[in-house]
C-alpha cells in the first residue's frame, strides 16, 4: 500500500512498484472489460476457443452478460426511484456512474469541483493511506497519461492531480524508460496553463477537507477498499457458460442442417468452388445398388448440455443474489415480489447505506467549496442532510388499500392517514379534508 507521495519524483518507477495498488488497478480493468462485454480479453479458455473462428465460420461468441445485468439490477434497487433529499441546497450528482463503479470495481469516487460534482474513474487513481489506519485515505492521486508530438516525435508525459485536505496540487512529469523524468512547468502545456496555482503547482481549496469522497462496496477486515460484486466464483461460471452456449451454437450450426446423400450421378464437380455440388434442379438417374437420393439429418442429443447450462445459470444467479424472472412472474402482490427479491435487497443494503452517507458529505463539501469561492451563500454540514431511498419495487395500489383498510378497521391507523397513503394527499391539504368528510358522511364505507 502507498503511505506517502514519494512515488512522485524524478527517477521513480512508473507505474509505481506497489503490489497492492497494482493488483487493485488490474482487477478494476478486468471488471470493466467484463462489464463492457469484452469477455475474450477476460477469459483465457474462452479466448483460446474462439482463436480460430476466422477459419471456422460456425464458431460464434455467445456472451452471458449477467455481470452487467446484476450491476444494473442493484442500481435499480438503490436509485431506480429518485432519492428524496432534504438539504439546504441540492446539487446534481452523478450517482449512476459512481455506483456502477462501486458495484463492478468495489470503489466509486465523487470529486467536488468548482464546476460541479463529477465521477472519477478508480482506474486512474492511487489511494495513499495512513500507516496506522489503512482504511483512512489522506491523499487521492489522479493520473493522466498523454503524448506531445515534437518534430514528428511523440514524447510521453503523465500529469498528477493530488488531492489533500485543503489543497490540490497539479504536476507534470515526462515518462522515459519506465520511470519519471524531470518535472515540467504547467505553463508548457496549453491544456493546463489556465490553472491558477503557486510555484509548486498547488491551489488552496478553502475547505480543510478532502474534496474526493469514496463509496466502498462491502468491506472485510483484510481489505482497505470495497469488494467488487464480480467475485472469482461468478467469473468462473460466466466463462463456463460462455463456452457452453458457444459450443452448443457451434454444434447446431455444423450438424443441424440436413446434408444430401445420393449416388454419384446426382453430383457434379464445381471447379470454381473446388467441391462437389448436388444437382437438385435436374433429374437423378439412380444406378443399380446406388442409394436413393435423400437428406441426411443428424439428431443432436443436447439434453445433458442443457442440464449443465441450467445448473450453471442457477448457481450464477445465486452468486449474484438475483431471482429468476420465472419466479418473479409467479408473484401475486407487491409484498410477494419483495419477499422473492429479499436476497437481492439484502445484498444492496450495504451499498445503499454507503451511498446515503457519501451523498450527504458530497453535498456538504460542494456547499463549502462554493462558499469559499464566493459563489454560494450557504455552507452546511453533512448532518443536516436527510436522504431517503426507495427500494425500487413499485407499490401495489390494491394491496396498499387493503392494508390501510384493515389498519383503520383495527384501530391502528386514522382515516386521514389512510387516505393520505392511498391517494398520495398531504395530511393538511383541502382535498384530503373533503375526501375524509365524504367517507365519514357514508358510515357504510367504514
Amino acid at each position: 500500500m502507498l503511505t506517502d507521495l514519494s512515488f512522485i519524483a524524478p527517477g521513480k518507477p512508473w507505474p509505481p512498484e506497489d503490489a497492492d495498488e497494482k493488483a487493485r488497478l488490474a482487477d478494476h480493468k478486468v471488471n470493466r472489460l467484463l462489464y463492457s462485454g469484452d469477455h475474450e480479453a477476460v477469459f483465457p479458455k474462452f479466448s483460446a476457443y474462439l482463436k480460430d473462428r476466422i477459419e471456422d465460420d460456425k464458431k460464434i461468441a455467445i456472451l452471458i452478460g449477467l455481470a452487467k445485468t446484476a450491476t444494473k439490477e442493484y442500481l435499480n434497487f438503490v436509485i431506480g426511484e429518485a432519492p428524496d433529499i432534504d438539504a439546504p441546497i441540492v446539487y446534481e450528482v452523478p450517482d449512476y456512474e459512481v455506483l456502477t463503479d462501486a458495484s463492478r470495481t468495489g470503489i466509486g469516487l465523487f470529486e467536488v469541483t468548482q464546476d460541479g460534482i463529477i465521477a472519477q474513474n478508480p482506474e486512474n487513481c492511487y489511494l495513499v493511506v495512513s500507516p496506522g489506519n489503512v482504511r483512512k485515505v489522506w491523499a487521492y492521486v489522479f493520473f493522466q497519461e498523454f503524448d506531445i508530438e515534437v518534430e514528428k516525435k511523440k514524447i510521453p508525459y503523465v500529469k498528477f492531480t493530488i488531492h489533500e485536505a485543503g489543497s490540490i496540487q497539479h504536476v507534470v512529469y515526462e515518462r522515459k524508460d519506465g520511470k519519471l523524468g524531470d518535472p515540467r512547468a504547467l505553463q508548457d502545456f496549453p491544456q493546463f496553463s489556465g490553472l491558477q496555482v503557486d510555484a509548486s503547482g498547488k491551489q488552496s481549496t478553502g475547505v480543510n477537507e478532502l474534496l474526493v469522497v469514496r463509496v466502498d462496496n462491502i468491506l472485510t477486515t483484510d481489505r482497505y477498499y470495497g469488494q467488487s460484486d464480480y467475485s472469482k466464483e461468478a467469473k468462473s461460471k460466466l466463462e463456463a457458460l460462455d463456452l457452453a452456449y458457444s459450443r452448443r451454437a457451434e454444434v447446431l450450426a455444423k450438424f443441424s442442417r440436413p446434408k444430401p446423400m445420393a449416388g454419384a450421378s446426382a453430383f457434379t464437380f464445381d471447379h470454381a468452388k473446388q467441391k462437389w455440388v448436388w444437382k437438385t434442379d435436374e433429374a437423378i438417374i439412380v444406378e443399380k445398388d446406388e442409394p436413393t437420393a435423400q437428406y441426411l439429418t443428424w439428431q443432436a442429443q443436447l439434453e445433458d448440455v442443457q442440464r449443465e447450462i441450467d445448473g450453471l445459470y442457477k448457481q450464477l444467479l445465486k452468486d449474484f443474489a438475483l431471482t429468476d424472472d420465472d419466479e418473479l412472474n409467479k408473484a401475486e402482490s407487491g409484498t410477494a415480489i419483495r419477499l422473492k427479491q429479499s436476497e437481492t435487497l439484502a445484498k444492496v443494503r450495504w451499498l445503499a447505506t454507503e451511498y446515503k452517507k457519501a451523498l450527504a458529505v458530497v453535498l456538504s463539501l460542494k456547499s463549502k467549496l462554493d462558499a469559499a469561492l464566493g459563489v454560494g451563500q450557504v455552507a452546511f454540514e453533512p448532518d443536516v442532510v436527510q436522504v431517503h431511498l426507495q427500494d425500487g419495487i413499485p407499490d401495489d395500489p390494491r394491496e396498499t388499500i387493503q392494508t390501510c383498510a384493515l389498519a383503520v378497521a383495527g384501530g391502528f391507523m386514522s382515516v386521514e392517514k389512510a387516505v393520505s397513503v392511498c391517494q398520495g394527499l398531504a395530511l393538511d391539504s383541502p382535498e384530503l379534508a373533503d375526501e375524509v368528510a365524504r367517507i365519514r358522511a357514508n358510515p357504510s364505507i367504514l
